[in-house]
C-alpha cells in the first residue's frame, strides 16, 4: 500500500487552490456546453480545445487539493 505525501499549505494557499479549481471546473463545463451549441466546425473545435485545457488544469488542481487533504472539496 503506497503512502501519499501530504503537502503542508496554509489556509490562504488552500483557499486559492480551491477557488482556482472551482473556476477551472466551471470554465470547462461552459466551454463544453458552448461547443455543443455551435454549428461552425472551427469554432466548435476551438471551444473543445479550451474545454480540454480547462479539464487538464482541473485535474492538476484536484491532485494538489488531494495532497493538501482537501479531497472532500473535489466534485466528481
Amino acid at each position: 500500500m503506497a503512502k501519499t505525501a501530504t503537502r503542508n499549505v496554509g489556509k490562504a494557499e488552500f483557499m486559492c487552490l480551491l477557488n482556482q479549481y472551482n473556476a477551472e471546473n466551471l470554465c470547462q463545463t461552459k466551454f463544453q456546453y458552448y461547443a455543443q451549441q455551435v454549428e461552425d466546425p472551427q469554432l466548435r473545435n476551438m471551444l473543445e480545445n479550451f474545454s480540454n485545457q480547462c479539464q487538464q488544469r482541473t485535474s492538476r488542481l484536484a491532485s494538489m487539493l488531494q495532497e493538501c487533504g482537501g479531497g472532500n472539496y473535489i466534485s466528481t
